[in-house]
């Protein structure tokens, strides 16, 4: 496929259309763990949708919680949905649950994936329906996410994987001075997104998101399997959406996500890759690696060096599982590696 082909790969459209389709539903999946604090105000959003509560099933897959987490929404929100997990499976596979609870419903033409720290304008999920269903190609969609705690900075616009083969979240922490057109973008952060049916039942893995990452990156190796496979993702104009950031991550050790991101982008990168592009963007990727240690060190973070040590290691050995995911994926892969490259200079196409 050709970067040209402007008819599968258009790189800004309105986002006007007429409404959301009579007679599709759209679940959210919402996972808890020991997050009692912060569903209240998650649910709240959910339940002031302006889509209408006939159209959204509302899931929340619980990972084994210990603070009264089911009591308070079995008590508070009666029309939400529990799945005990039972234990605590990790973001992933939590999410998969859920996803696949949500499909027994044929009506389900899509689900949102909404983190317990999150919470959604009422016009989110009706502006993101009403886009999305003009996008028979659509994988994926986010509107503006901004820090819940200071709603003037931005949380997250878009994700994408840089040159440097490094994940990272466009204009992360960048103050709100300007309007954003709705555009064509490399991801979407799964803290609220919206994920198409149609592009979920089309990949070729059993695990919508990869359950051995557990959780850091899941969404970044989701988006690139859209992005290869010739799936688009949007961010949507004229709604936003807030996140707290880390909310479950916090009741861990302080390396943990640093831990887990390097673990899971060996497993990233050759899931999903063509080998060119690795070898092309190796060298900024040991600059970056380098740079980091160094920063980390000179910061007097010893600690956080060896968490990155340790989650590099625990990542190369699962460098087998991800080449039998890389040729799995190959058969799907029709994206030309210089439209990819294209969309790894800050996550859109040039």
């Amino acid at each position: 496929m050709k970067p040209a082909d402007s008819k599968l790969f258009p790189l800004q459209r309105d986002s006007g259309s007429p409404g959301p389709a009579k007679g599709r539903r759209w679940a959210v999946v919402v996972v808890s763990w020991n997050n009692e604090t912060l569903l209240n105000e998650c649910l709240e959003s959910v339940r002031a949708q302006t889509i209408g509560a006939e159209r959204i099933q509302t899931i929340l897959v619980d990972n084994a919680s210990e603070d009264g987490s089911v009591q308070f929404v079995q008590a508070r929100f009666p029309e939400v949905e529990i799945i005990e997990v039972g234990w605590n499976s990790g973001f992933s596979h939590a999410n998969n649950v859920g996803i696949r609870h949500a499909f027994e419903d044929p009506s389900v033409a899509g689900v949102v994936m909404l983190n317990s720290d999150a919470r959604l304008r009422p016009n989110w999920l009706e502006t993101i329906v009403s886009f999305a269903e003009t996008r028979p190609r659509g994988a994926s969609f986010q509107s503006l996410t901004l820090d819940h705690a200071n709603p003037s900075v931005i949380d997250s616009h878009h994700l994408y994987v840089g040159r440097s083969l490094h994940a990272t979240q466009f204009d992360t922490g960048k103050p709100l001075d300007r309007d954003y057109a709705t555009q064509r973008v490399f991801g979407v952060n799964a803290a609220a997104a919206l994920y198409t049916r149609a592009f979920l039942e089309a990949q070729p893995f059993d695990n919508y998101l990869d359950e051995t990452m557990g959780m850091y990156l899941e969404d970044v190796d989701l988006a690139a399997r859209a992005l290869v496979m010739g799936w688009e993702s949007w961010f949507v104009a004229g709604t936003h959406a807030t996140h707290i950031g880390s909310a479950s991550s916090k009741m861990r050790s302080s390396g943990f996500a640093l831990r887990q991101t390097w673990r899971n982008q060996p497993v990233m990168l050759l899931t999903n890759f063509p080998m060119r592009l690795l070898i092309r963007g190796i060298r900024g990727f040991l600059a970056h690696e380098i740079g980091a240690i160094r920063h980390l060190r000179a910061t007097g973070q010893p600690e956080l060096v060896a968490e990155i040590v340790r989650g590099r290691r625990d990542g190369l050995r699962l460098i087998p599982y991800a080449l039998a995911r890389r040729k799995r994926l190959r058969a799907h892969r029709i994206l030309d590696p210089e439209l990819l490259w294209s969309f790894m200079n800050e996550g859109t196409a040039l």
